[in-house]
């Protein structure tokens, strides 16, 4: 694809998007295709208007995908390509455009950078910081590979290396407020209480409308040891597992019972685990009895707590302290 054909291409349609609106341009570009249909800058034109105009998603990857055949080693289209897979959720095809861009031009940075994402969302967090070292390798002023690479290392539980991450992220952009969030629980998980604190400070400082503003909160009450919260937080701790006894029927249900020792034993115990607590049993009862009313989410719900379930049970016998419960 020549790039100066596309960007005077791409300049006459907006130009014609300006004076007419979006049907205008299309209609522009559906001209020069139909004068020339081996045109790949006007698939590419088309597409990133439908993508970043319209929003209309699968309209432009037939587009773009209609300029890759057309010029299949051109990386900006694969670029495209890949991020409306990653868009629609589709991280296998996503995968194979970033390579692709990798393969055709090695000095990509933020390709490299995208395919970690991808490899995160598969599940594949070394090959995540392999990705990422590659990027800061590339461009190491860009905060996105150190922000994943935290995220990869969090995962594989090298919590050290993480926190070194997010230091980097906030020292480059020292208003991303995510990066406050996660070094913040980092901190509480390595028992650093005071700097955790500071960080969810500064994250509200930063944007206190956040939607995640109130677990925020909350989190700072567990770490500052808020006796109410601790409190509140404990007595409910002591009750039932709301939306399981609407799922399953009974308080006494065995299913209910393996989730209550899970929330006992591993999610008591630490700040994070009473936080998590604490903001289930504020929403719970609410969807609780939702779920007593519609049957086919009740259902569903069941669905999803029996994995649940099976994986705990199957943890506990591999720590040989299975409880193998009766029901009532």
């Amino acid at each position: 694809m020549e790039k100066d054909k596309y960007e005077d291409l791409f300049s006459q349609a907006k130009s014609a998007y300006d004076d007419g609106g979006l049907e205008a341009a299309i209609g522009y570009l559906d001209n020069c295709i139909q004068k020339e249909q081996n045109f790949p800058e006007a698939y590419f034109a088309r597409g990133i208007l439908l993508l970043e105009i319209a929003g209309d998603s699968q309209k432009a990857l037939k587009d773009f995908e209609k300029a890759i055949m057309l010029a299949p080693n051109d990386p900006e289209l694969h670029f495209q390509r890949g991020m409306v897979y990653a868009n629609l959720n589709e991280p296998d095809k996503a995968l194979v455009d970033f390579s692709k861009i990798i393969e055709l031009d090695a000095s990509h940075a933020t390709a490299y950078s995208n395919r970690a994402s991808i490899y995160l969302r598969m599940k594949e967090p070394q090959k995540a910081v392999d990705d990422c070292a590659k990027a800061i390798e590339l461009s190491s002023g860009d905060v996105e590979p150190y922000y994943n690479r935290g995220i990869a290392y969090a995962n594989m539980g090298e919590l050290a290396k993480a926190l070194e991450d997010y230091n980097k992220v906030i020292e480059l952009a020292p208003e991303n407020t995510e990066a406050y969030a996660k070094r913040a629980f980092l901190h509480s998980q390595l028992g650093n209480t005071q700097d955790a604190i500071r960080d969810f400070e500064k994250f509200l400082e930063l944007d206190p409308g956040n939607a995640k503003a109130t677990m925020v909160q909350e989190a700072i009450r567990e770490l500052k040891g808020d006796s109410a919260s601790s409190s509140s937080t404990s007595s409910k701790a002591s009750g039932g597992c709301y939306i399981a006894t609407a799922v399953y029927g009974s308080y006494d249900a065995p299913e209910a019972l393996c989730l209550r020792r899970f929330r006992d034993e591993v999610l008591a115990p630490s700040v994070l685990g009473r936080l998590f607590i604490s903001l289930y049993y504020s929403f719970s009862p609410s969807i609780a009895e939702r779920l007593k009313k519609v049957q086919h989410i009740n259902m569903f719900v069941r669905k999803v707590l029996d994995k649940v379930v099976a994986k705990l049970n199957r943890k506990f016998h591999s720590q040989n302290t299975e409880i193998h419960y009766e029901r009532r």
